[in-house]
């Protein structure tokens, strides 16, 4: 997978997948391939891009795509591991030994609703349990 960033706030999946086309020399992908557009900084939008791997290669090799009026920068999406059971990175969910927060809400870290439903101010779980249990004065 690769970030396509400094996308111009109007292009749309078509605009990128279509420029990739043509760029990368491979006819065949359309607009499936962007998996994410969201917005981003001064009005910029951000895209996730899924490539096979030698298409991937290429990208990331030019570093760079023309879009529209914009020179969008292309980098190597790096995912970690992250464990949906207890949230921590480095593992899955088979081999947790973590708490089980499969009930909390993500966005800030109480039982009883979902983060696209939370009103309550952001919190990080993994930040406060450090806090709490590492430093100490």
């Amino acid at each position: 997978m690769v970030d396509i960033r400094d996308l111009d706030e109007c292009a749309t999946r078509t605009e990128i997948a279509e420029e990739l086309a043509r760029s990368l020399g491979a006819p065949h992908l359309n607009e499936e391939v962007i998996k994410t557009l969201r917005k981003a900084y001064a009005g910029t939008q951000t895209a996730v891009a899924a490539l096979p791997d030698d298409l991937a290669a290429r990208a990331l090799k030019l570093g760079h795509i023309r879009i529209g009026w914009v020179n969008c920068r292309i980098r190597d999406r790096e995912e970690a591991a992250r464990c949906y059971r207890c949230w921590s990175p480095g593992h899955v969910a088979a081999r947790c030994r973590g708490p089980d927060r499969t009930e909390l809400c993500h966005r800030c870290g109480q039982k009883g609703h979902q983060a696209k439903d939370c009103k309550g101010q952001p919190a990080c779980v993994l930040c406060q349990e450090l806090t709490t249990t590492v430093i100490r004065p």
